[in-house]
């Protein structure tokens, strides 16, 4: 790409080659992190519990959005507020006992 000189769709492949490249070369070299790093320890949390959420958070938000307005007698706002409120925890729960 760095010498094919051709535009493909008005997209100029140097300018793509030059600005992809070091971030390829940045984002794979070899260190080793901190293992005090709270972002990085969150982080890895989600990554580990990602596929878990993937998998369960259409069925956990559909039984939570059901649970409230059979329920409850909210809506609108105050309903999107607690359906939040209850159903992001319920999937982070059920994704990290998964």
């Amino acid at each position: 790409l760095l010498f094919h000189k051709r535009f493909i769709n008005g997209f100029d492949q140097i300018l793509y080659t030059l600005t992809t490249i070091p971030a390829v070369l940045y984002f794979t070299q070899h260190y080793k992190p901190e293992q005090n790093n709270i972002g990085l320890r969150i982080l890895t949390f989600g990554g580990r519990i990602s596929y878990s959420i993937y998998l369960t958070h259409f069925a956990l938000l559909m039984l939570v959005g059901h649970l409230l307005y059979d329920n409850t007698m909210l809506s609108g706002s105050n309903y999107v507020m607690v359906f939040y409120a209850i159903g992001i925890p319920t999937v982070l729960l059920v994704s990290t006992i998964c």
